[in-house]
């Protein structure tokens, strides 16, 4: 368990080292400079951190839906590429846009965050299967959280850690004999990553 609680201080801490004074956590959904003329208003008009010689990476798009979850918008067509697939995936769009509060600079800073928070739930929530009393559970426990895509999802604010998340929770809720909690969160995280449906 202390070393449970050591990884997961490291990943606070690391988490934490993304943040910069006055721009925040924007550095994680790496924005980047050629795009920056075809941003939402909103997103222009805020103090975000630019990559340079970049055009960006998908959290960009996932992030401009949030600030505008209404799909009709003509901005937002403009403003994010393949706006069509991005739209199937909009679940954490949502979630980031009300926790925000649906204002600009609450919706970014949920957007970036919850990555994190969904990381955490996460680390607790294999306890249940990965009880930290062996060093196998330890390893398991650990390489989960570790893994190469839980981290890329971390550090360029994408979709996966959360469904990982979600898929999770299902599956407990499922163990538990909660089996129509458990179909509902499973058919929710459809709407996070399409690809989520197949764990039902």
């Amino acid at each position: 368990m202390l070393a449970c609680v050591a990884a997961m201080g490291f990943f606070i801490w690391k988490y934490s080292t993304f943040y910069i004074p006055g721009k925040g956590f924007t550095s994680m959904i790496v924005i980047g400079d050629h795009w920056v003329n075809r941003l939402l208003p909103e997103l222009q008009s805020m103090d975000i951190y630019l990559q340079r010689d970049s055009w960006g990476y998908d959290g960009l798009s996932y992030a401009q839906i949030a600030l505008r979850p209404d799909l009709t918008d003509p901005d937002l067509g403009k403003a994010v590429d393949n706006l069509p697939f991005r739209a199937r995936r909009i679940l954490f769009c949502w979630t980031a846009w009300f926790v925000g509060g649906g204002t600009p600079e609450g919706v970014l800073l949920a957007f970036t965050l919850q990555n994190g928070v969904a990381w955490l739930l996460l680390s607790i929530l294999l306890f249940r299967w990965f009880r930290p009393d062996t060093l196998e559970d330890f390893v398991r426990w650990f390489a989960t959280l570790f893994s190469f895509g839980m981290c890329f999802s971390v550090r360029y604010a994408l979709v996966d850690g959360p469904s990982l998340f979600l898929i999770a929770a299902g599956i407990a809720l499922a163990e538990a004999k909660r089996p129509w909690l458990s179909a509902l969160v499973l058919g929710v995280s459809g709407l996070g990553k399409e690809t989520n449906l197949g764990a039902a």
